[in-house]
């Protein structure tokens, strides 16, 4: 009932894009370790766990990935500005959609979606 990955093309594309060892990424994604005291367990993941644990990661990455743009963007329209008072900004979104080839846009409502629930 335990998983383990298959050594892919995607797989490889993933470890480099993320800087690690495909080797490093293949246990991450299948196997979970806990501390017990001063022991560590390793316990090798089912099907659904390592589904969760591929999803779990890129989530984060995702949200990493739009926390810096966003940072890189107001950082670029706030060049040579200074901030003054107060402001408050109004969101209306389309609601969440998955389409087989998603626009930059449908990332940032899909993000946003995510951030408001």
């Amino acid at each position: 009932n335990h998983v383990e990955p298959v050594e892919d093309e995607s797989l490889a594309t993933v470890a480099k894009l993320i800087g690690c060892n495909i080797n490093e990424l293949k246990l991450s994604l299948s196997k979970r370790n806990m501390r017990v005291g001063k022991d560590t367990i390793v316990q090798k993941l089912t099907l659904p766990q390592a589904i969760d644990a591929r999803d779990a990661l890129a989530k984060s990455m995702y949200s990493c990935l739009f926390d810096w743009l966003v940072e890189q963007i107001n950082k670029s329209l706030a060049v040579g500005k200074k901030r003054t008072g107060r402001s408050i900004s109004i969101l209306d979104i389309y609601g969440f959609e998955s389409f087989d080839k998603n626009s930059f846009e449908q990332f940032c409502i899909n993000y946003a979606n995510e951030r408001l629930q």
